[in-house]
């Protein structure tokens, strides 16, 4: 785990490292010969010192000071070769662009390091002039390393560091609406909880004579309510950590797991579920789905004070039909706002959660009904 989350500036870091290895064992001949020990043994120095650091994040994550001191040596690297070869004006965009997307806290690391090579390497030119510096003609070789690493840096980039970018922020989407529900699902679980506690009252009351049968009951009664403390911590844990194995998942199964988290607050509501059909998908994201379809319409009941309200979940065929009677006062609305009730983010999530697990869907809200009809994917 620890590993995945710092595989963008490990990469980074090695792609870097590598590239200079690579390039002070074959670019070193098309120097001049008083040059050629130059450019070699830095080559070497810079890309060990890379591959050294990028080992460094993946043992430790990446801080603020081995960050900084990572561009400290790549800035380097791209100064000292510009007064050895061609093109190291590139080195130092690929350098720029790459270590943006590095986390640091103190945001002034970045501009202060970049900020100072840019000035270093534009001083280097009329230096350069002045002392007759003429540098090797660039090569097509040249152009063509230049492409290819910026291919992998924009590949690493979009695949590594945007994708840990929206990875926290559906996690913290989740935090925020756990954290909306803190309240109530407490209060829930203090109601699980009142069983063991009044058992132990009456059995330390020696004024009530327990029967045998009578004790049976409350032990049934006790069992079941820790199942569901324990069911609810454990859709908790799922709602926020998400396994992204796709596996084929039993919707009934995931629907009753869901609603024991709401069950207290349930318990008014008609509630009508399909037969048992397995579809693939990912089974913490279809608890996530179906979590948060019963608590936006749990919520709409409950600010409407709904004398009768009901939930339908049937199949249509291939795909699940999940309505319920709140309906909202605008028909035109293409979500439950605040305005209406709660804070919009279940459906945010049930949105990302589907489209996460490939799924089309419709949503369809009017003044008496919301429906929404899911299509999951085959397994590939």
């Amino acid at each position: 785990m620890k590993f995945k989350r710092n595989l963008y500036p490990v990469l980074v870091a090695v792609l870097f490292g590598l590239c200079s290895l690579i390039h002070g064992v074959t670019e070193t001949s098309r120097l001049a010969l008083e040059n050629q020990a130059l450019f070699f043994y830095g080559k070497m120095f810079f890309g060990f010192v890379g591959i050294g650091l990028g080992y460094k994040f993946y043992r430790d994550g990446l801080s603020d000071f081995w960050a900084a001191l990572f561009m400290a040596n790549f800035g380097a690297y791209c100064v000292y070769y510009v007064w050895l070869a061609p093109l190291y004006e590139i080195a130092f965009l690929q350098g720029a662009i790459a270590t943006s997307f590095f986390s640091m806290r103190r945001q002034w690391i970045y501009p202060l390091i970049w900020g100072f090579t840019m000035i270093c390497i534009m001083v280097s030119y009329p230096l350069q002039d002045r002392w007759g510096v003429v540098l090797p003609p660039v090569d097509r070789l040249d152009w063509y390393w230049a492409s290819t690493i910026f291919f992998l840096m924009g590949w690493f980039i979009h695949k590594f560091a945007i994708g840990t970018y929206r990875k926290d922020q559906d996690r913290l989407l989740r935090f925020g609406v756990i954290g909306k529900e803190t309240t109530r699902l407490t209060h829930d679980l203090k109601g699980l909880l009142s069983s063991p506690l009044i058992m132990v009252d009456a059995l330390r009351d020696q004024s009530q004579k327990i029967s045998p049968d009578v004790l049976e009951k409350q032990l049934l009664l006790l069992a079941n309510d820790m199942e569901n403390v324990r069911e609810v911590l454990r859709s908790i844990h799922r709602l926020v950590n998400v396994d992204e194995l796709r596996v084929s998942v039993d919707i009934l199964a995931s629907l009753q797991s869901a609603m024991k988290v709401l069950e207290r607050r349930l318990q008014g509501v008609r509630i009508q579920l399909p037969e048992r059909k397995t579809v693939y998908g990912n089974a913490d994201r279809m608890h996530s789905i179906f979590f948060n379809l019963f608590l936006n319409s749990v919520e709409a009941f409950e600010t409407k004070a709904h004398k009768s309200p009901e939930i339908v979940v049937r199949w249509e065929g291939a795909t699940l039909v999940f309505s319920d009677n709140a309906g909202v006062e605008d028909s035109d609305k293409a979500t439950r706002s605040s305005k209406d009730h709660g804070s919009g983010l279940g459906l945010e999530l049930i949105r990302s959660d589907l489209q996460e697990i490939e799924a089309n869907f419709d949503i369809n809200f009017n003044q008496t009904s919301t429906v929404i009809k899911i299509h999951f994917p085959t397994a590939k």
